[in-house]
């Protein structure tokens, strides 16, 4: 996480990649990695989709966790214009919203 918010994304995504191999439910490591993968190089959207949809799994009563898997989606489908891609990131934003209507991040 430090080395994320040290904007090292690179060595960040090595390092979580590792503890999330020995460690696959934690919920932490795995948005973290979406984060990392997502902020680092734009190429790695599907991956970092992939990660935050986990972590989304792992705790889904996570608001900030389906926000920024929902923004991750309308990325995708804005580069790709994917219907069902803008239609995950909305349902997804939605559901961030119902658990915490105060965030004014995901309302934007």
């Amino acid at each position: 996480m430090a080395l994320f918010k040290a904007k090292e994304y690179q060595r960040a995504r090595t390092e979580l990649g590792k503890i999330v191999v020995l460690e696959p439910e934690n919920p932490v490591a795995c948005y973290y990695l979406g984060l990392a993968l997502r902020e680092g190089d734009k190429r790695h959207l599907g991956d970092a989709v992939r990660w935050l949809r986990r972590a989304v799994a792992l705790q889904p009563g996570n608001a900030e966790y389906l926000a920024d898997y929902g923004g991750t989606e309308l990325m995708i489908a804005d580069r790709e214009r994917s219907l069902t891609a803008a239609i995950r990131g909305r349902d997804a934003l939605e559901s961030a919203l119902r658990l915490d209507p105060s965030d004014s991040d995901t309302h934007q």
